[in-house]
């Protein structure tokens, strides 16, 4: 499935991720159930189109959609430090 804007996936319920790559951090949503270990199609929020990443490459953060906190950490914080996004 293609995606064409923001809204598109919230609609779809494609996951928002904070993915840590060698050379760039981006914004991606992916569909629910995507291998993250495998080749990921995504939506980049940053530069608006669907890319492809090699998710064994990867570290996937997920995000929620509403307040851009990290689902990982209990405060919601990057590194589990109050007030550190």
């Amino acid at each position: 499935m293609k995606m064409y804007s923001s809204a598109c996936c919230t609609r779809a319920g494609w996951t928002l991720f904070h993915v840590e790559t060698p050379t760039d951090d981006l914004m991606v949503s992916v569909a629910p159930g995507a291998d993250l270990d495998g080749m990921v199609s995504g939506f980049c929020h940053d530069e608006q189109e669907m890319i492809r990443i090699t998710g064994w490459n990867c570290i996937f953060r997920p995000l929620c959609p509403n307040t851009g906190n990290y689902l990982d950490t209990v405060d919601g914080s990057a590194f589990g430090i109050p007030g550190l996004l």
